[in-house]
C-alpha cells in the first residue's frame, strides 16, 4: 500500500490520506473544498465542485492516471436541489464513459461544506 501526497492540494492535519494505491486501484478520500493557499473553506456548491474536481484530477496526476481512469465517484451533498449545480460542473471535468456514480444527501459536512467527494481508479 502506498499513500498519495501532494503539495497541490490542501491537505489536513488528520489521521488519514489524501489517498491509496493498492494494487492497480487508487482509492482517494472524500474531499472538500479549501482556498490551496489558506486552508479557509470555499462557499458555494458550484466552487465548491470546481475546487474538489480540480484537486481529485491533480491527486490522480501524482500518480499517473486522470479523471478519465475513475471507476467510481461517491457524491455527498447536503441539499439534493444542488444535484443540477453539481451535474454542471461535473460534465465540464469528466467525460463519456462516466464513472459509476452515487450521489446521496447527508445531514450534514464538516465546516459547513456542501459536498464532499471520494473516487476510485484504475490503473
Amino acid at each position: 500500500m502506498e499513500e498519495i501526497t501532494s503539495d497541490a492540494v490542501y491537505s489536513l492535519d488528520l489521521p488519514f490520506p489524501l489517498g491509496i494505491v493498492e494494487g492497480d486501484r487508487v482509492y482517494l478520500s472524500g474531499r472538500t473544498a479549501r482556498d490551496p493557499e489558506t486552508g479557509e473553506p470555499i462557499s458555494g456548491v458550484v466552487a465548491q465542485t470546481e475546487r474538489i474536481l480540480t484537486d481529485i484530477e491533480r491527486l490522480l496526476a501524482e500518480v499517473g492516471l486522470t479523471v478519465d481512469d475513475l471507476v467510481t465517484v461517491t457524491i455527498y451533498l447536503k441539499n439534493m436541489g444542488d444535484i443540477g449545480d453539481v451535474n454542471a460542473v461535473y460534465a465540464e471535468h469528466l467525460s463519456e464513459p462516466y464513472p459509476a456514480r452515487s450521489a446521496v444527501e447527508v445531514s450534514d459536512l464538516a465546516a459547513d461544506f456542501d459536498i464532499e467527494i471520494e473516487a476510485v481508479a484504475a490503473r
